[in-house]
């Protein structure tokens, strides 16, 4: 099977560290993986990752034709729409990583920030989080 994962597995983190490790996994059970960086991310990536034989490509739409399965995670789901547009029976499984509002609330509280504040400086990322479900086959919810 051919699984492309949408992510951005750039530097050290929670989620790089999920989608590499699934990767890896699905790899060592005989499945052909892909990492693809979203179209947002910037052109200088250098990687970080002990994982030299999983391929990881900067966003091209063609590469999808050949995949059998997409798993986009977290805000980079926002880019299901248009694939699902492109190709439409593409299954898309989407991984939501935590209640991004709540958590935003909570963190503007801890730092006396008015909670509508920090909401207004994270609007595109709350949206993207808002949009990637809606187009998945499949949400899994961490």
């Amino acid at each position: 099977m051919r699984i492309f994962h949408v992510a951005e597995v750039r530097g050290i983190g929670g989620l790089q560290n999920w989608v590499l490790g699934l990767a890896k996994a699905q790899q060592q059970m005989g499945h052909e993986v892909t990492v693809i960086l979203p179209p947002d991310t910037s052109n200088n990536w250098s990687l970080h990752t002990d994982i030299p034989k999983i391929p990881i490509k900067m966003w091209n739409l063609t590469y999808f034709q050949d995949a059998d399965i997409v798993h986009s995670h977290a805000g980079f789901g926002a880019w299901n729409p248009l694939l699902k547009k492109q190709y439409p029976q593409l299954p898309i499984v989407h991984t939501y990583y935590g209640a991004s509002v709540a958590l935003l609330w909570a963190l503007g509280k801890y730092f006396h920030v008015g909670w509508y504040l920090d909401l207004w400086r994270r609007r595109k990322v709350i949206m993207k989080e808002a949009i990637s479900g809606r187009w998945a086959d499949c949400i899994i919810a961490v």
